[in-house]
């Protein structure tokens, strides 16, 4: 099998798309070590990472008549890929505005696997322009109907999938984690204060105000380090803090190299997972927490409940600082070393092991097609 993963926007030299960009590292990484399989990898830059053989640097930037232009080039390269082997193609890709997979599988016998990773949220507000917007939103679309399979990364990603799209080929594969780099856990320290830990971005719709609300109206004594964000953001929250009278007790780290947090993850007695009503996902963080030995409060009511059987993980329901902060207090009480989920976390959601699993979805899709 010819397998080319499709990511012209991955630039593995940037930490400006930090998360995804972990992501999607970790698991070309894991395929491209899979002798069996022969990789191609489309990416901007790889930042000198993997075989030059196996890449072919892309670039997206320009006017949105000159992006056009550029993914119509990449086409024509992933048809003359296609066409120049024996073996069976899959193409790879996420739900990013590049139309040139859907063409490609179109025009060639080539399997088209989509990988979703959430459910599209305010989406009209990240975007440069309406023109924008409507690239984005027509090709994921045209990326669900024409996908051989779809791969979501969560079941209440696959629910809204079938719900919204009437999508029916989709295989759930959570996300994974560097069992490697976060495998250092250090013990659980039960007794005050308390270090709690949150890694992540620092966008509105995470919710760290209420985090912060929290914190606030907690009476154990507790420090929150907050490991992620642009600067500007971490102002603003810097200026809750204050207003909250919690400013001495939040600690904004940044953004800092990814092979550092699992230093600051084993500072904490416990980590924050997202404080969202709804969240269909799967938070590459929270496999992180788990790795590292840590427990896990999150406040969540629908997307997160594939976490609710793991060891160590105390799923709340959504609601205000003052209901949650007697929850917090409780889970504080009786914290210590999650071990059981560690070890659980390693066995099963190591990017090798999602790497297998998406190539044997792979392997399934082009018998289908």
């Amino acid at each position: 099998m010819q397998f080319i993963g499709y990511y012209p926007g991955a630039n593995f030299s940037s930490e400006s798309q930090f998360g995804r960009q972990i992501h999607v590292y970790k698991f070309v990484e894991a395929v491209l070590a899979r002798e069996d399989v022969s990789s191609v990898l489309f990416v901007e830059d790889d930042g000198g990472e993997f075989p030059s053989e196996s890449v072919r640097l892309t670039d997206s930037t320009g006017t949105f008549p000159v992006r056009v232009l550029k993914e119509l080039s990449r086409l024509l390269t992933l048809l003359a890929l296609i066409r120049a082997t024996n073996e069976r193609t899959v193409i790879y890709t996420r739900e990013s505005p590049h139309f040139a997979p859907v063409v490609a599988a179109e025009l060639t016998d080539a399997a088209l696997v989509v990988e979703s990773n959430g459910v599209p949220r305010n989406v009209e507000d990240n975007v440069e322009s309406k023109l924008s917007y409507y690239s984005l939103t027509g090709v994921r679309r045209l990326k669900w109907w024409r996908a051989d399979h779809l791969v979501a990364v969560s079941d209440s990603v696959a629910d809204y999938l079938r719900a919204n799209h009437r999508v029916s080929s989709v295989t759930v594969v959570e996300n994974g984690v560097d069992t490697d780099a976060f495998g250092v856990r250090e013990p659980v320290d039960p007794s005050p204060p308390y270090t709690i830990c949150y890694v992540g971005g620092l966008q509105p719709w995470q919710n760290i105000e209420l985090m912060l609300e929290t914190i606030a109206a907690v009476d154990a004594p507790v420090e929150l380090l907050v490991v992620g964000g642009e600067k500007s953001r971490q102002t603003e929250l810097a200026d809750v803090a204050s207003s909250l009278g919690v400013e001495d007790d939040v600690t904004f780290v940044g953004r800092v190299p990814h092979t550092d947090v699992p230093a600051y993850i084993n500072q904490a007695s416990l980590c924050f997972g997202p404080f969202l009503q709804n969240r269909p996902a799967s938070p590459l963080k929270l496999y992180e927490y788990l790795s590292c030995g840590r427990e896990v409060f999150l406040v969540n009511d629908t997307g997160l409940e594939q976490f609710q059987d793991y060891p160590g993980v105390h799923r709340v329901a959504f609601a205000d600082a003052e209901t949650l902060a007697p929850a917090l207090e409780s889970v504080l009480d009786d914290v210590g070393t999650n071990d059981a989920a560690a070890e659980r976390v390693r066995a099963e959601r190591s990017w090798r092991a999602v790497a297998d699993t998406v190539l044997e979805t792979c392997e399934m899709a082009l018998e289908r097609s």
